[in-house]
């Protein structure tokens, strides 16, 4: 039962992890070779964070980066709950992970210690597509994106290569593109298919720099979200991206239409 001193984030992630292990532990491992952008949650944008975090009893300050979730993909169902408990809550993370694996308090260790292996290895194999960190400020990251949707703007594909690291990674849905070339060439195909006339909005979204893509066509005056991108950038270059045509994903991303001037 709940009462007025329950904490109801605790009680709810709790409770979540209860009810979906059965399923959480038939999904599988994301093997090492295979990259991938992990699930997106739009309620991770900061308002919606500052909201759980306001109702959690003591309060806490919810922190769930793309960097986070992206090594999340590559483990086991015990390595990810257990993560995610110590990552939210630090002093009861080890009774909690117990009470939903149903296993003793001394094996949880043993389950950080596999994590901990696991995430050397995921890091070794994409540290140049998923920097850590992301970059050294904003003002670099802005910077980068501002060139980024130049280059889309301007549908030029020397201007993405210019921008692109030469191992990039692209994914969108389930096919993969590798390279400076082949990306650069897929955004262009990946424009087109999104309309005529565009206009792109910068989002920070899960930790990560994204933009929104609008289009409209000739005749109207009404702009409608065709995609959202994604991307991950060291100091100079973008490294990785995932282009999502969910129109469930980016219509419940919150920003204001277009203005045409």
């Amino acid at each position: 039962s709940i009462d007025s001193e329950t904490d109801l984030f605790k009680w709810f992630i709790l409770e979540i992890s209860k009810l979906s292990k059965k399923r959480n532990n038939e999904k599988s491992a994301l093997p090492l070779y295979e990259f991938d952008f992990p699930d997106l949650s739009p309620f991770l944008q900061p308002e919606f964070k500052e909201h759980v975090a306001s109702s959690s009893k003591p309060k806490i300050k919810i922190e769930t980066s793309l960097q986070f979730l992206f090594f999340l993909q590559y483990m086991n169902f015990e390595e990810r709950l257990v993560l995610v408990m110590k990552n939210y809550f630090v002093k009861d993370y080890i009774s909690l992970s117990s009470q939903v694996l149903e296993i003793e308090k001394e094996k949880i260790s043993e389950i950080i210690e596999d994590a901990k292996k696991q995430y050397s290895l995921i890091f070794n194999k994409w540290k140049n597509n998923i920097p850590f960190p992301e970059s050294n400020g904003d003002k670099t990251l802005d910077i980068l994106s501002k060139k980024f949707i130049d280059a889309l703007q301007k549908r030029d594909k020397s201007l993405l290569e210019n921008i692109f690291l030469n191992d990039i990674e692209l994914t969108v849905s389930t096919e993969k593109r590798t390279g400076n070339e082949f990306v650069s060439i897929a955004c262009l195909d990946l424009l087109k298919k999104s309309g005529k006339i565009l206009c792109f909005n910068e989002i920070r979204l899960n930790g990560c720099l994204g933009i929104l893509v609008w289009s409209r066509s000739d005749n109207s005056s009404e702009w409608s979200r065709v995609a959202f991108v994604l991307f991950l950038g060291n100091e100079k270059l973008i490294c990785s991206m995932k282009w999502y045509f969910d129109g469930h994903l980016f219509r419940n991303i919150i920003c204001e239409n277009p203005i045409i001037s």
